[in-house]
């Protein structure tokens, strides 16, 4: 075809410069004998940070020659693979330095993938060597696998071994590593990259700075090829790597990280560099160089960091693993800023790329094509899958040398007019998800292995909230809920779907072709049927967070954070979120453990309630009268509290006094004396009035009785704020009268009365209907119960007093305990202005509460509020302080005072 014309249409060819270039770069040496470079030029230079650890380059090079000399003993050698079972370490480094120098391959398996997974990739690559850490070899890794040397590195001592550099005959064709990634086949691939591609990633390359200045993050699992990048652009290169713990490590530690180590050179995958841009941007200020990439960037979130982080270079980076970790890259400028997609940019050095149409002919510019790669970062292929490397690694038409080839990714993409490549897509069916190449197929046969499913069907959508996800429709006899169990012993992470669909049918196209445009919504499926409501203050604000990271709604607090279409990602956008909330860190660990509402409300509480002081400063600040604040929040940890302080004002100085601690207190307090304890911790902070006294439903009896005990003292208290409070509770006092009175003839004393009280409460409808029955009835129910209570006595006694003689932590009910108090308070009649806001449940309860407090203060008024008791302090709490200040700005009582105004 002329040159000039394509599919017969004039056009014109992208230049041949476009293609790549080339650079000079040490192509004969191995990736260990780079690295022993720098161990000459600077031996005591630090290589590896990890928390406190530091390892100089003398120090790595020594421990990897002792280890190496270990492997070959035991078989290691040129293109022998070794599996790496380790988590994030100095170690693992130690490791995969040490494999290299004994000549073999490393083969790094993911401590989080499913046995199954891990059995599969040992019997693949026939490894005759393990090496893994003390805490994973206790899952009797070697079982199934009796030709298998399992060595746990850091329990094993090599001190018997030279730590003199090794003499070994490595070329740079030889294979540095295998890395498994998804398979069409229904079977992971491994991928097997040469030395060679490995060192024309790192040195002497124009993409990025590699020096010895450079300080890299180690963030990547290291059986992600990014991993590559970040362990090797470092370590060749005499620059310093910092390790992240295990795990997936929360984005407030990633941000400290990066300040408190000097990280300098980044890697982020695209969901985490939106994570990190939105919950913790100013942590990103002192890299020089930011690298993101594994999918599609948000023009968004590019356009935000480019101008808050003037100093550092923004980077579009673009590679499968079958090029090593990079092929294109693209520094973002602000021409990129205009809304459009970020491009994928040009080829690095020494490395080509062309975008050809399936006759692997150049398509001209602007055309779309498939991105085909070539160059010197090319894998070798596939482990022991000749057909599928033949298939795709191709002849490069392209270059001159006759051994050349091109890798086929199956990207769509085109050449603009300036010379950069837009990325558009797949040519087919495999996905891309938070830098991982998915193919579908694996996941279906997965599915369909599975008793009872006959037909499946994976595809990649976005949730409501924006998120991708992976949905999988199953035709299937069983439930969903057993079809997901089984899947994770199978399927790592990553791949699993974030919502199964079960359908009676997949829709077919008139050809009998799965017809994916009719394949339904998974939301329906997201949403819980039955769900838990929540019954706290903080998990209603959880429950308002999930709902926007999930884009469902219906979420109950029992419901399975990644059955819903969760992931790691977004599990650490939640708890930044929780932690901004509560002010307390939950690890990703501890949370993926429960993963639900009701789990981490309870931890993030625990928290609270383990470490609160006496009295929390929210704000000191502010010329009007402080505040002073009884949360109510037994279980929530009263976190809603900040946020009433910031909406109502920095000129408002805001006190919040926590529940007295109960737990290990020798007798249950009254309310009077929970009310005297709050009074001397007030006094601490502000010895004379005027103060300002709110609380929350029992908070607010407390403190009810608080502003009793300033008033009786001569204080001035300007205002008191009782929300959702109850003076008395019929049913609450009944309930007490008859723990009393059975505890009386039966000889109880207080813990089993209040034992009882617990059990009897948790029956209220029962006690409920005692008090609407005449008085015969009441009598006779009366003796029936104390019958039976006789006949249990004995144990009862027991096992109240166990309960109160054992470890703090059970020794007394906290619940039980403040309503125990409140209902055996007798509120007195209070003089002073007070202001009683009722949220519509106890509006329209009908239990006279307008009455009751009127009744017992001549000067109270009661205001509405909009929403139920818990949504009144948090989806309303922004009209609940709109509503306290005009009471505290536009009441036109006077303060009341039995004595002196000490303003």
């Amino acid at each position: 075809e002329d040159s000039g014309s394509y599919n017969g249409r004039p056009c014109e060819a992208a230049p041949a410069e476009w293609s790549g270039r080339r650079t000079e770069y040490p192509r004969d040496a191995a990736i260990h004998m780079l690295f022993e470079l720098q161990v000459q030029r600077a031996p005591n230079a630090t290589a590896l940070v990890f928390g406190e650890t530091r390892w100089s380059y003398l120090e790595l090079n020594r421990a990897a020659n002792r280890l190496a000399r270990r492997l070959q003993k035991l078989g290691a050698r040129r293109d022998v693979p070794v599996c790496v079972w380790m988590e994030r370490s100095p170690e693992i480094v130690l490791a995969l330095l040490a494999i290299l120098k004994a000549g073999g391959t490393y083969v790094p398996l993911d401590p989080a993938y499913p046995a199954e997974r891990r059995a599969f990739t040992l019997n693949d690559t026939g490894a005759p060597v393990i090496l893994t850490q003390a805490k994973l070899s206790s899952q009797d890794v070697a079982r199934d696998h009796s030709a298998l040397t399992v060595l746990c590195v850091d329990e094993e001592s090599f001190d018997d071994e030279s730590d003199a550099n090794l003499d070994v005959a490595v070329g740079t064709e030889d294979l540095a590593y295998i890395m498994y990634t998804s398979g069409s086949t229904g079977a992971p691939k491994g991928v097997a990259v040469p030395h060679r591609a490995v060192v024309r990633l790192v040195k002497n390359t124009d993409y990025a700075f590699f020096t010895p200045d450079e300080t890299f993050l180690q963030l990547a699992p290291v059986s992600f090829d990014a991993s590559t990048f970040e362990i090797w652009g470092a370590l060749l290169n005499g620059g310093k790597l910092v390790i992240m713990p295990p795990g997936s490590p929360p984005l407030k530690e990633i941000g400290s990280t990066i300040r408190e180590c000097g990280v300098t050179t980044l890697w982020l995958t695209s969901g985490l560099f939106n994570a990190m841009v939105d919950e913790r941007l100013n942590d990103l200020r002192p890299l020089r160089q930011l690298l993101a990439g594994g999918d599609v960037l948000s023009s968004t979130h590019v356009a935000k960091a480019f101008a808050a982080l003037p100093s550092t270079r923004l980077i579009n980076g673009y590679g499968p693993t079958e090029s090593t970790t990079f092929a294109c890259c693209h520094t973002i400028t602000a021409n990129d800023l205009g809304g459009g997609a970020i491009p994928i940019g040009t080829p690095i050095a020494n490395t080509t790329a062309h975008i050809l149409d399936q006759k692997l002919k150049q398509v001209p510019t602007g055309v779309t094509g498939e991105l085909c790669i070539g160059g010197d970062g090319l894998a070798r292929g596939y482990w022991h899958r000749a057909e599928l490397t033949r298939e795709r690694f191709v002849n490069d038409p392209f270059s001159p040398e006759s051994d050349a080839r091109l890798y086929k990714t199956g990207d769509l993409a085109r050449w603009r007019e300036d010379g950069v490549i837009e990325f558009l897509g797949r040519a087919d069916n495999q996905i891309k998800l938070r830098g991982f190449r998915i193919e579908p197929g694996e996941i279906e046969t997965a599915c369909r292995q599975q008793p009872g499913v006959r037909d499946c069907a994976v595809i990649l959508r976005r949730s409501r909230s924006g998120e991708k996800q992976l949905v999988a429709y199953v035709v299937s006899d069983g439930s969903t809920a057993a079809l997901r169990d089984a899947l994770k012993k199978s399927l790592p992470d990553y791949m699993l779907p974030a919502a199964l669909v079960s359908l009676p049918s997949l829709p077919r196209t008139p050809n009998g072709k799965l017809d994916r445009d009719a394949l339904p919504s998974p939301e329906g499926a997201n949403e819980s049927n039955g769900a838990v409501r929540p019954y706290l203050s903080l998990q209603v604000q959880l429950v308002e967070i999930w709902q926007e990271l999930l884009g469902t709604r219906g979420i109950g607090i029992r419901d399975d954070f990644f059955e819903l279409g969760g992931n790691s990602l977004l599990a650490l956008r939640l708890l930044h979120r929780a932690e901004v909330v509560s002010g307390k860190a939950i690890l990703p660990a501890v949370f993926f453990s429960d993963p639900t509402i009701e789990f981490l409300a309870a931890e993030l509480a625990r928290q609270a309630n383990d470490e609160a002081p006496a009295v929390l400063k929210v704000n000191e600040r502010g010329a009007d009268t402080p505040f002073f604040y009884l949360h109510g929040d037994l279980f929530g940890g009263g976190f809603y509290s900040s946020k009433l302080s910031r909406a109502l004002g920095s000129e408002r100085p805001f006190y919040v006094l926590p529940p007295v601690h109960v737990r290990t207190r020798s007798h249950a307090l009254s309310i009077e004396e929970m009310a005297g304890e709050h009074l001397q911790t007030l006094r601490t902070v502000r010895p004379h009035g005027p103060y300002v006294i709110g609380g929350f439903c029992l908070g607010g009896i407390v403190a009810y009785e608080l502003a009793q005990q300033l008033a009786a003292g001569g204080e001035t208290v300007e205002m008191l704020l009782l929300i959702d409070a109850e003076p008395s509770d019929r049913t609450l006092r009944a309930t007490r009268l008859l723990c009393e009175l059975f505890g009386h003839w039966l000889g109880w004393e207080e813990p089993a009365q209040l034992n009882q009280f617990r059990r009897w409460w948790l029956r209220r409808e029962q006690l409920e209907l005692w008090q609407k029955a005449d008085k015969r009835t009441q009598w006779r129910l009366a003796f029936r119960q104390l019958r039976k209570l006789t006949r249990k006595s004995r144990s009862r006694q027991e096992q109240a007093a166990s309960v109160c003689t054992s470890s703090p932590e059970k020794r007394r009910d906290v619940p039980s305990t403040f309503l125990w108090a409140a209902a055996g308070y007798r509120p007195r009649e209070y003089h002073g202005p007070m202001v009683v806001l009722l949220s519509e449940d106890l509006l329209h309860r009908g239990d006279h509460l307008e009455e009751a407090w009127t009744g017992l203060a001549a000067k109270a008024s009661v205001r509405s509020l909009r929403g139920s008791h818990l949504e009144c302090i948090t989806a309303h709490v922004d009209d609940l302080a709109q509503t306290i200040d005009t009471c505290l700005h536009q009441s036109a009582e006077p303060a009341f005072s039995n004595g002196r105004d000490t303003r």
